[in-house]
């Protein structure tokens, strides 16, 4: 487990702190950078430490999420919808914004369309990503099919993807809208978007492990949600693209049914 904050012996004598696991879509730096105002407003909602955890990847991160590693998590809808069915893992919040990819190339390059890409790489995401699932989507209906058309080249992280097409180890990188929106203005300023993925619901989901008592896990859902309300969260929102935080229902998981199979697939499993 890769620890965004609170290791060293302090942690060990800190009675009963409470673990959020983030799912690795950015640095371990920079979910520590954006989280770290929610991370303190909830420690003073709840008055008990709270720490942020992360892990080396997406594969690791959701085999401690079926281990029940993690008491609550911020994780990634289709990942959510599995913790869900597979895990008991109970949808305490959901982000208001919508879930879309686009798919960016060097401001000076030629691309213009998918089709342009044809026999080119395009950095993404982990292979477990919506996002990666979602952009194969948009290149197949463009009748571009990876690997044979079009090289899906994995990178760490999403900002990783961004910078691969600047150095020109890409021909095109598929991110997230709102991490586009993250960056640096002099860094967007050399990329331009030739096509975007379909939309989903919402980005990222809260989730409480079954082993989390359900007070436990609302006190957590209504301090996340009065973080949402205040001038800090209003901040937060601004820096990380969420246009709000919101309950969420059991139901509100089944849209992202459909990629299960692609996800499983993935992971190796049947």
């Amino acid at each position: 487990m890769v620890p965004l904050l609170g290791a060293g012996p302090a942690r060990a004598e800190t009675p009963q702190p409470l673990e959020i696991a983030i799912f690795p879509y950015y640095s371990t730096r920079l979910l520590l950078e954006q989280f770290e105002p929610m991370r303190l407003f909830v420690e003073r909602q709840l008055q008990r430490p709270v720490y942020l955890v992360t892990a080396k990847d997406f594969r690791t991160f959701i085999e401690r999420t079926h281990q029940r590693q993690y008491p609550f998590i911020l994780t990634a809808p289709h990942m959510s919808r599995l913790a869900q069915v597979e895990d008991g893992y109970r949808p305490m919040l959901q982000v208001r914004t919508r879930l879309q990819a686009t798919f960016l190339v060097d401001r000076n390059s030629s691309y213009a369309t998918l089709g342009d890409l044809r026999g080119r790489s395009i950095g993404t995401p982990d292979p477990l990503a919506i996002i990666t699932m979602m952009g194969e989507e948009a290149l197949i209906a463009a009748g571009l099919t990876p690997p044979g058309d079009v090289v899906l080249n994995a990178q760490p992280t999403h900002n990783a993807a961004v910078l691969s097409v600047l150095r020109g180890e890409n021909a095109a990188a598929l991110v997230h809208e709102v991490v586009l929106a993250g960056m640096e203005p002099e860094v967007r300023q050399r990329l331009r978007s030739i096509a975007k993925t379909v939309q989903l619901p919402t980005m990222t989901v809260y989730m409480a492990s079954p082993s989390l008592p359900a007070a436990d896990a609302d006190a957590i859902r209504d301090a996340i949600l009065a973080f949402a309300a205040s001038q800090e969260g209003h901040d937060f929102m601004q820096r990380t693209g969420y246009d709000g935080i919101d309950p969420a229902s059991p139901d509100d998981l089944k849209v992202f049914e459909r990629y299960l199979p692609l996800l499983r697939r993935a992971l190796g499993s049947p």
